[in-house]
């Protein structure tokens, strides 16, 4: 099922332009699965504004103008506002925090260009990003915990290591097959010395991203 509601943020003019566009999304209105239904309904400018489940369960969203009517600001279950989860945004719509119901919060910063330059979740830890180019590195550092992430010149992970200042722990690599849309392959192993007796995960995907099957053992 899906219904429309009037956004009163929203000019007439946007609300016709939009009606063509509300049609050709409509098969998200209805999520089927083995005994769910999922009922998703909008407003006139494509905002999903509440869902429910058939069962008594509902989650509703409200838009306002601080996001140009094009992010939630806040989120409610079942209609009780004690457990509601409200968002702010910066200018470029990046989520800048989200507080749940406890009234934890988290936060996030941006540079100049709109990269993540930190993270505070809401046990306090924090996490700083820096940037590096040829080769295309992000590294987050949380604490003692450094994961530097290697993309290639489409923007996908290649290779992410992680470790702390005294070296690297684990290493995981990405291979993309012929089409350059889905992974060939992962692989994992550990990188200390010597390599303890154990296992790892080794999978292969179909050109379409889906498993072909498994296998397990350390590399060598």
């Amino acid at each position: 099922m899906t219904a429309l509601a009037m956004s009163s943020g929203v000019s007439i003019l946007a609300k016709s332009a939009f009606a063509g566009g509300l049609g050709r999304r409509s098969r998200f209105g209805v999520a089927v699965s083995p005994g769910a239904i999922k009922n998703i309904f909008y407003d006139t400018g494509g905002n999903a504004t509440s869902a429910n489940d058939n069962n008594g369960h509902t989650v509703s969203s409200a838009i306002s103008y601080a996001t140009n009517y094009a992010a939630p600001d806040r989120i409610t279950p079942n209609s009780t506002t004690q457990l509601s989860s409200s968002f702010t945004y910066t200018s470029f719509l990046g989520l800048s925090t989200v507080t749940g119901p406890n009234s934890a919060t988290a936060s996030s910063s941006y540079d100049s260009v709109g990269r993540l330059t930190s993270s505070a979740s809401p046990h306090g830890a924090v996490t700083y990003y820096s940037y590096a180019y040829n080769p295309t590195v992000v590294t987050s550092t949380t604490n003692a915990r450094i994961v530097k992430t290697y993309l290639d010149g489409l923007g996908r992970t290649i290779k992410v290591e992680t470790g702390d200042s005294s070296g690297v722990k684990l290493v995981t690599e990405t291979e993309y097959d012929a089409c350059a849309c889905s992974p060939l392959h992962f692989a994992q192993h550990d990188a200390r010395r010597p390599r303890p007796v154990g296992r790892r995960l080794r999978g292969t995907l179909s050109s379409l991203g889906s498993s072909s099957g498994s296998r397990h053992r350390w590399l060598s």
